[in-house]
């Protein structure tokens, strides 16, 4: 082989691995991916669902003349809420609050699922969280995320969903049933 040959091939494996190397200046800097983390609710996140509750509240007495109770039959009472259209064009703060009454349902009908801040590189949302564990439902969203597209939800078969998906994750009792 030549010698200009030889130069020109190794041009070629030069440049061939020169266009695929990434050049960098500057120290190099990585990303640290910050795992999610679950905190106990502070006295504002517990005004702030407060106030979702009373704005769920209110609205129940005013157009079905039922309260809340934290109960299965509080899924029950949104449901006819939104068969009736009472909830049609509701701005998002108003869907985030019975989202919120939906996840006292979830934290007062489950011994081991509690109100928690859950934060992640995305931020702090308010979540029902499984004891001892980053398992959570993230209630304020599950109607206004569907209701803002145009969605009718079934909300006690929502309710439904969303505790079995979050089940294997709860602790469960020695001979239990549900093993």
């Amino acid at each position: 082989m030549s010698l200009a040959k030889h130069c020109s091939v190794l041009a070629l494996c030069f440049c061939s691995i020169a266009s695929q190397a990434q050049i960098t200046f500057g120290p190099q800097y990585e990303e640290k991916k910050a795992e999610a983390e679950t905190r106990e609710l502070n006295l504002m996140n517990h005004q702030f669902l407060d106030r979702q509750r009373a704005v769920a509240d209110d609205l129940l007495r005013s157009k079905l003349g039922r309260q809340l109770h934290q109960t299965r039959n509080d899924l029950y009472l949104i449901q006819r809420m939104i068969d009736r259209g009472y909830l049609e064009g509701a701005d998002k703060g108003t869907l985030q609050a019975f989202g919120a009454a939906i996840g006292d349902v979830y934290a007062h009908e489950n011994k081991h699922l509690d109100w928690r801040v859950y934060e992640d590189e995305l931020g702090a949302s308010h979540a029902v969280c499984v004891d001892d564990t980053q398992h959570c439902i993230f209630p304020m969203t599950l109607l206004s995320r569907r209701m803002q597209v145009g969605v009718r939800p079934d909300v006690v078969k929502i309710y439904g969903n969303v505790l079995e998906s979050i089940k294997p994750h709860i602790p469960r009792l020695p001979y239990s049933r549900d093993q």
